[in-house]
């Protein structure tokens, strides 16, 4: 195997440059047929608006490095993975107890509300070790007791077949779909119940992985929680043609973030998802909007996120992005000082930027820009797509970090819709990093890009980069799972730790025109952006 692996990357290296000529010919010709280019003159910035950065008065840098950007949201991405698949089984379990009982759904949720108040009591216990008199504590225990018994006396209200095992397997199973929930919380569920999902596990990351992703949130003294998690019709096996996109909130009080995270592809209908080619027109406040659409995206992604859903536990049927931006309003409205943050890997990671968008253009999200931090995204949308999200940039309201694995197929799909009736060419958006496996002969792990407005030159390097033939590698589906992503990143922690986002944004070498723009909103080159 060893003198096989050479023939065929020298095979596919053939392929990659093939195809990448062909590529950028067709996305020169496409760009000189829609007039970006234009004599070289007016593609370059006036001498007066050449600007150092430290001409930029109104611009302080965070002391958040791109590899700290990157670093939490990967953790989260990860961890919505598997943390959801134990809630699944949770569920699963749940449910065989009811089936097994002929028990009601009233049933059920009577016995889940005298547990919650039993564990609040537990926790008022907890907090009381610390500050009550022996005579407030003595009185806590005891009504916490007396709590205890009336639970168990329920269990055998409703069936009196009920086994003592049984009933602390079913608390076990309230505990475990209870929220909030702290990282500390979510360790000890993965301790307590890893033998449920040890087989998951294996095939995202193994359980030392995993661990490792927890510890580190707690390691990092992250102090928050696990606000809400939608995993109504998240299915554990396989199948499943109901089943819908699952993501989840959490808050951060230590860094002051609010985040969004959608899970990625695990069963059927969501690589059905994936594989849909034909774009959609995009409506960022919905089908339902009279507005004009914002350029044309991947219908499946479009579909997942805005298409009205199964009536939840919540009574309502009400799309997802609808259902999640609800959420952000109420917490919004308690923690005002907050940033969101959106992320995702894989179809999470498309969900995440479309998401951003729409979150970017919503009056109820203070404190922009949305941060949206994407892990190995499809391509999204077309050419006005881009265009559309690039003036957000500009305006501040959106920063999009997509990050990719340099020998991950996942980005560099689809490339184009079917050819009915003419084929759409689809197109990144954001700051891209992408990251490299070390090698010798390299100095850097990293490789830091942006889609340059009217750089004829960026353009064509891009469509050569991002053909799909770059992706066909052996451990193709390995680089495209968050332990390699995690590994990748991780090599290249010390070199990221020295960048920081919005100077990135903010400089030309980077993002040519954008940094401009952004640096003066009143000048010439924001406006022409702008109004596009």
């Amino acid at each position: 195997m060893d003198f096989a692996y050479p023939i065929i990357h020298a095979g596919m290296s053939a392929l990659r440059v093939a195809t990448g000529v062909v590529r950028a010919a067709d996305s020169a010709a496409v760009l000189v047929g829609s007039k970006i280019v234009s004599p070289v003159v007016g593609l370059l910035p006036k001498p007066d608006e050449h600007m150092q950065l430290e001409d930029d008065p109104e611009f302080t840098p965070t002391s958040i490095s791109l590899y700290d950007e990157m670093d939490s949201m990967l953790s989260a991405s990860t961890l919505v993975y598997t943390f959801v698949n134990l809630r699944n089984e949770a569920k699963e379990a749940k449910k065989a107890f009811q089936t097994k009982y002929k028990l009601k759904d009233r049933d059920m949720k009577d016995l889940e509300n005298q547990w919650n108040l039993v564990k609040s009591i537990k926790l008022n216990i907890t907090q009381a070790e610390q500050s009550k008199t022996a005579a407030d504590l003595n009185a806590l225990k005891a009504n916490y007791y007396d709590e205890l018994q009336n639970l168990k006396r329920l269990f055998n209200k409703k069936c009196a077949d009920i086994t003592e095992s049984e009933m602390v397997d079913v608390e076990k199973q309230f505990d475990l779909l209870s929220l909030p929930k702290t990282a500390a919380d979510i360790r000890d569920d993965f301790k307590n119940n890893m033998d449920s999902v040890k087989t998951y596990v294996e095939l995202f990351g193994g359980q030392e992985f995993n661990e490792k992703t927890i510890q580190k949130l707690i390691g990092a003294r992250w102090e928050g929680f696990l606000h809400a998690v939608d995993d109504d019709f998240s299915m554990t096996s396989f199948g499943g043609a109901k089943t819908e996109l699952t993501w989840a909130i959490t808050i951060n009080h230590t860094m002051k973030r609010i985040a969004v995270i959608f899970r990625g592809s695990t069963v059927l209908k969501d690589f059905v998802i994936d594989a849909t080619l034909q774009p959609s027109d995009f409506l960022v406040d919905g089908p339902e909007s009279a507005a004009p659409p914002l350029g044309k995206v991947h219908s499946g992604f479009y579909e997942y996120l805005y298409s009205n859903t199964q009536v939840g536990s919540d009574g309502r049927d009400i799309s997802k992005s609808e259902a999640i931006m609800g959420k952000l309003h109420e917490l919004f409205g308690q923690y005002k000082d907050y940033k969101l943050y959106v992320t995702g890997h894989s179809l999470g990671a498309a969900l995440s930027t479309l998401f951003a968008f729409r979150a970017a253009d919503n009056n109820g999200i203070p404190n922009k820009p949305v941060i949206n931090v994407s892990f190995a995204s499809p391509f999204v949308g077309d050419q006005k797509f881009r265009t559309e999200f690039q003036k957000r940039e500009v305006l501040g309201l959106v920063r999009h970090l997509r990050v990719s694995n340099e020998d991950d197929i996942v980005p560099l799909v689809p490339f184009s819709s079917l050819p009915l009736p003419v084929p759409m060419a689809y197109k990144h958006t954001g700051l891209n990093v992408s990251l490299y496996n070390p090698v010798w002969w390299r100095s850097k792990n990293y490789d830091i890009s942006f889609p340059k407005p009217d750089d004829l030159v960026d353009e064509v390097g891009r469509a050569i980069k991002h053909n799909v033939f770059l992706g066909l590698e052996p451990l193709t589906l390995f680089n495209h799972l968050c332990p390699e992503y995690r590994s990748r990143l991780e090599n290249a922690a010390d070199q990221l730790k020295k960048f920081n986002l919005e100077t990135l944004y903010r400089d030309p070498v980077y993002t040519g025109k954008v940094a401009y723009a952004i640096r003066k909103k009143g000048g010439k080159v924001a406006k022409d952006l702008i109004q596009r």
